[in-house]
């Protein structure tokens, strides 16, 4: 086993939102163990294990786990969670002999400016690269986070994915992508609510792939039918669009009424909406480029100012956070000949 944590000189520090901010101790254990074959013609059954010793304790040291990827996701295990290590193998017939583990790789997915859910501090939360070897090679292996697992599953779907929902929105609920939304909420139950909801995800943790698979599919009306339209992405991407310059406004009103400097996090929160809204821009490119000749010309101009729009708010806020990055913001008088200054 190896111990895994923030505190360990020379080991590896998982990022926070906030660098100044106190964040929770990922202190983790790895270990790898093998199980005997079903049969004597097959390699022995090896897993690769990841143990939080404190939120073990903190759940009063329970004598059991549960698997998360074996049950669906329908329990994830706060302390614990393992991945099977035949399965990057493949078919091939060898046992694995050893495993590194590249320290420099460990991540856990970011949830912009908001309070991180205590699912992000879970074992199940972290992504990490590892060496596999066996008798006959070395194989490069990549193990995903439960959400990054969930995003990647979103990316792949594509817009089609928007026509029945459901499972999905269930599964970023479970993986905490949902943050702050109850499932069993009868708004949740409300087909257009779940569409949103899959959007605003793909927003939120930066998988511009998605909206763009969206753009270029509804565009063209292939959806239309099921409910799933053009007209409906745009609403969403307007209501977005409003919600993050007034995140940018509130945020930035300190540097511009004199009343304070800002503080990282916020200067990070203004960065964070800064790429939503970039992604948001490059949405309604792809709206313009792949509109039909049959889009009309009120159509087009419509989508371009909101493009346009769109664009000026992202250099505004960019523009926000290298002025009080450069110290050019909040703007401070300089002292008078007795040495009195005054914002």
């Amino acid at each position: 086993c190896v111990s895994l944590g923030e505190s360990r000189p020379g080991g590896p520090r998982l990022p926070s939102e906030d660098d100044n901010m106190h964040i929770r101790d990922m202190t983790l254990m790895m270990c790898v163990w093998e199980c005997s074959p079903r049969d004597h013609t097959s390699p022995p059954d090896t897993f690769m294990g990841i143990f939080d010793i404190n939120h073990w304790y903190n759940a009063q040291m329970p004598p059991e786990i549960r698997n998360v990827r074996a049950e669906g996701l329908s329990a994830i295990c706060p302390y614990f969670t393992f991945f099977s290590l035949n399965s990057v193998l493949g078919s091939s017939p060898d046992a694995v002999l050893h495993t590194l583990v590249d320290l420099s790789s460990l991540s856990r997915c970011s949830l912009g400016p908001h309070p991180l859910p205590d699912n992000f501090f879970w074992p199940s939360a972290v992504s990490f690269s590892a060496k596999c070897l066996t008798a006959s090679s070395v194989v490069q292996c990549r193990f995903l986070s439960l959400q990054q697992e969930v995003l990647d599953e979103l990316c792949s779907q594509g817009a089609a994915v928007l026509v029945d929902p459901a499972q999905l929105v269930g599964l970023c609920w479970q993986a905490g992508l949902l943050h702050g939304m109850l499932l069993d909420n009868p708004l949740m139950q409300d087909l257009q609510v779940q569409r949103n909801s899959l959007l605003s995800v793909a927003l939120q943790f930066n998988v511009p792939g998605f909206l763009v698979s969206c753009a270029t599919t509804l565009v063209t009306g292939a959806l239309s039918r099921s409910g799933v339209t053009l007209r409906m992405l745009v609403d969403w991407a307007l209501v977005e669009i409003h919600g993050h310059k007034k995140s940018i406004d509130d945020l930035s009103l300190p540097l511009l009424d004199g009343s304070g400097k800002l503080s990282q996090q916020q200067l990070s929160g203004i960065d964070y909406h800064a790429m939503s809204l970039q992604h948001l821009t490059l949405l309604f490119r792809v709206l313009i480029d792949k509109a039909p000749s049959s889009t009309t010309q009120e159509g087009l101009r419509s989508l371009n100012d909101s493009y346009e729009a769109c664009s000026l708010l992202t250099q505004h806020a960019l523009t926000m956070v290298w002025l009080a990055a450069h110290k050019l913001l909040p703007e401070v008088s300089e002292p008078d000949d007795e040495g009195v200054g005054f914002v």
